[in-house]
């Protein structure tokens, strides 16, 4: 692969005491794909996309399954990271619609870089989307919104009517990935940050809490709640706070909440741990030394390491810890070790399950 000229991860300055985690929750908008899904997906994708080069290897890329019109299709936006499909400028990026047993392009992006966000606004009834545009004599790189025109998204991001983004967009994360170095905010206070507590709470969101409890202020950073509609085998109900490269969610099921999964960035420190961003799994064990380690089986698709996701889990406690390797070393292929993506608060005692009863339910085996 190409290796990008801006390399650097986007740092986010926070006292060493906050968890910062690196993924940002994806419940509402982006979905587990049915098996005919995926198998639809991949061989659409073998037949219309081998790499150029000719070597009939199939393509690294990345996927996420995202209803971008809000009316229960899936979508399916496909970021290439092959160096067939990839320069300093960034990589071919595809939506694609679902067309009768098989996808339809509805676009096809070239030089964008990761992260891709599905914003909270609209044009002509489809979510706006984010990337990064950076490299390829771009300096310094900058994000860019790409809004459907009723017929398609804009093909090359650097250019109208992509428009730069100048101010913070409420959105998520949907492919994850690095921007541009930027100056790292101001550290919390104290003050500002908020407790995760297992089996019980993340800040004023506790478990327990009903639909109505929902819909006054939670959060500092966001008081509006964005309602999902009732979905999954359990007829659950995603509730979610968006921030800007943050966000939490909210689970429930006969409209109480039973599970919060807080991630990417969001201002909470761990009752009685010290985590960061880049904490890895030794280290985790030995904070937690009564957690086990599972992994989530087929869960592959969601991760841009191309590997099964594994949890730190203590049922006794109720808490999850999301474990995944460093976006980088995924992108360039070089896997070290899993660091700590995101928490899940559930009931003590209760079986854990990622992202609840949304999707269809996956095995969750001992870990590797």
């Amino acid at each position: 692969m190409t290796r990008l000229e801006v390399v650097r991860p986007y740092w986010i300055g926070v006292a060493s005491a906050v968890l910062v985690l690196a993924n940002i929750c994806l419940s509402q908008h982006q979905h587990r794909p049915k098996p005919a899904q995926k198998s639809a997906l991949d061989a659409f994708l073998q037949e219309n996309y081998k790499n150029p080069s000719g070597d009939d290897k199939t393509p690294y890329y990345v996927t996420a399954f995202v209803d971008l019109r809000d009316d229960g299709t899936q979508e399916v936006i496909v970021h290439f990271t092959s160096a067939d499909w990839c320069g300093t400028g960034g990589c071919a990026t595809l939506i694609l619609a679902p067309e009768g047993t098989s996808y339809r392009v509805v676009t096809d992006m070239t030089i964008v870089h990761p992260p891709i966000r599905v914003l909270r606004s609209k044009s002509h009834g489809w979510h706006d989307i984010s990337v990064v545009v950076a490299g390829g004599g771009i300096q310094p790189g900058y994000e860019a919104k790409l809004s459907f025109d009723g017929t398609t998204y804009p093909s090359n991001p650097s250019l109208s009517p992509a428009q730069p983004l100048s101010t913070k967009t409420e959105g998520i994360v949907v492919v994850p990935g690095f921007v541009i170095e930027r100056p790292p905010p101001k550290k919390s206070k104290p003050g500002e940050l908020e407790t995760i507590t297992p089996g019980q709470s993340a800040g004023k969101l506790q478990l327990g809490m009903k639909r109505s409890d929902l819909e006054g202020p939670i959060f500092p950073w966001k008081t509006t709640p964005s309602f999902g509609v009732p979905n999954g085998s359990c007829g659950q109900v995603a509730v979610h706070w968006w921030g800007d490269q943050t966000g939490v969610t909210a689970y429930l099921v006969d409209d109480s909440v039973y599970q919060i999964d807080a991630s990417a960035g969001a201002p909470f420190t761990v009752q009685n741990m010290r985590l960061s961003a880049n904490t890895k799994l030794s280290e985790l064990r030995k904070m937690m030394p009564d957690g086990t380690l599972l992994r989530w089986g087929g869960s592959a698709f969601l991760s841009p390491s191309g590997k099964d996701i594994e949890f730190w889990v203590n049922v006794d406690k109720g808490i999850a810890f999301r474990l995944d390797y460093d976006l980088f070393d995924a992108r360039i292929h070089k896997l070290k070790s899993r660091i700590v993506g995101s928490v899940s608060v559930f009931r003590a005692g209760t079986k854990f399950q990622p992202e609840g009863c949304l999707q269809p339910s996956q095995a969750l085996v001992p870990g590797e």
